[in-house]
């Protein structure tokens, strides 16, 4: 689901409150992800405005609350535009 601005800066600031307590400074979460997609779960789908553990500012990675993987699943958030718009025209989903 698309999160609203005002859900943004929330889950924004309350992960990253989180970097010293919950998340142990372990790259759970870092301060260059902003979240824009929910699950309703608590996992994110994220910018990376400074791509802190590699790869290319802008890159989407996908935050799961309860599982380390912090893969990138798109390049830029054109690309995933565009996969969005091509599975819309297609009406496929493809769940990445």
């Amino acid at each position: 689901m698309f999160s609203s601005l005002d859900e943004v800066a929330e889950k924004k600031e309350m992960l990253d409150g989180m970097i010293d307590s919950e998340f142990d400074g372990t790259g759970w979460w870092r301060r260059g992800w902003v979240p824009f997609l929910a699950n309703g779960g608590g996992d994110f789908l994220c910018v990376d405005v400074s791509a802190e553990d590699g790869g290319e500012p802008g890159q989407l990675v996908a935050f799961w609350h309860d599982w380390e993987d912090r893969s990138v699943k798109f390049p830029s958030f054109e690309a995933w535009v565009r996969e969005l718009a091509d599975s819309m025209e297609t009406g496929t989903l493809k769940l990445t």
